[in-house]
């Protein structure tokens, strides 16, 4: 069996550490055969205004 890259498809969001909804958003909106790979940023305040 192969190694076909060519046919990956993946969406690669950055978000806030206190966002903890975001990975399964974007899983439920893609279509079959795109993956999430989501990376984090750490955030010292969290408030509703940062």
């Amino acid at each position: 069996m192969g190694d076909d890259r060519t046919n990956w498809r993946c969406v690669w969001p950055i978000v806030p550490s206190s966002n903890s909804a975001v990975e399964t958003d974007f899983v439920r909106a893609l279509p079959a055969g795109v993956t999430v790979h989501a990376a984090r940023i750490y955030l010292a305040e969290t408030t509703a205004r940062s």
